[in-house]
């Protein structure tokens, strides 16, 4: 079900399989509850499940712990975004993954 969300989205926007950052901006700046944070919450979901298995799959080691909540993850993303607006035309899967990083994968244990 997610992935069909996720595909019918870009397919709405016109763009095959290219979402940009201020469209993921305006949607996770979204009050919680309406329909535009609850797609922000299922690209945050769809991009870091993905980015987590491909870690697995090449052999290094999770890096967003279990305990860290979905809403976590989506308030990391609008920081991220809302830090760097420079960058907010850029696609949105990787300002995804860039803010999971900085937040979660580049620190020491």
């Amino acid at each position: 079900m997610l992935a069909a969300a996720l595909i019918s989205a870009t397919c709405v926007s016109g763009h095959a399989g290219y979402y940009e950052g201020n469209d993921l901006y305006k949607h996770c700046s979204a009050n919680p509850g309406a329909s535009g944070y609850g797609y922000c919450i299922a690209y945050v979901a769809g991009v870091s499940d993905t980015m987590e298995l491909w870690r697995i799959r090449e052999g290094d080691t999770e890096c967003v712990r279990h305990s860290v909540k979905l809403g976590q993850l989506a308030d990391v993303v609008r920081r991220y975004l809302a830090t760097h607006p420079a960058d907010r035309d850029k696609n949105a899967e990787m300002l995804v993954i860039s803010a999971i990083q900085d937040a979660f994968c580049r620190k020491s244990p």
